[in-house]
Parts: C-alpha cells; structure tokens; sequence
C-alpha cells in the first residue's frame, strides 16, 4: 500500500513483468487503514518507513494491530551512520 498515483497500474504491472506473485496491492493511506482494519496477517513487512516519524512506537504498535497471532514481523530501517549510508550523504553534500 502507497500513495504514490503508479501504485495500482504501473507497480502490478513490473511485478507481474518480473514474476513476482501477489494477492492484493492498493493506492492508500497506509496509517488508516491500520488504524481501521480488521484485516490480519501471517506477515506485516516495513521497508524505510518508521523511521520517517517521531512517534516510532505508535507506528510500530500500528504494524502489531494487523498482525495475526503468531505472526512475523519485518521492520527495516536505513542505517545512517554505516559506510555506505556516509558515502552517499557526503556525495550529496558536496553537490550542495
């Protein structure tokens, strides 16, 4: 789920493209509809996205309501201190 306007066309598009399999993706407010949902998953997957937020254990609460029991979650965040991260960062700084 993305609010981005080539989520439902352009996005299923290349995965089906690429073989990649999937049931159900939707343009959205991704924070509303896991405020709202009574949808549960076996698996709940964040890539880059708490850490774009102060409030970092209401997010990651947000992503527990629509996990089902026993189920797995996956959270990942950019890591801005490691060697790659500093490389691109002083990349861009240097272009400012």
């Amino acid at each position: 789920m993305d609010l981005t306007p080539r989520m439902e066309k352009d996005f299923k598009d290349w995965l089906a493209t690429n073989e990649i399999r999937f049931n159900k993706i939707e343009k959205g407010d991704v924070l509303e509809y896991m405020r709202t949902s009574d949808d549960r998953y076996d698996l709940v997957c964040s890539f880059g996205f708490i850490e774009h937020f102060e409030n970092f254990l209401e997010i990651i609460a947000l992503h527990d309501k629509i996990l089902k029991q026993g189920g797995q979650l996956i959270i990942t965040t950019p890591h801005f201190k490691g060697a790659i991260q500093n490389f691109f960062i002083a990349g861009w700084t240097r272009k400012i």
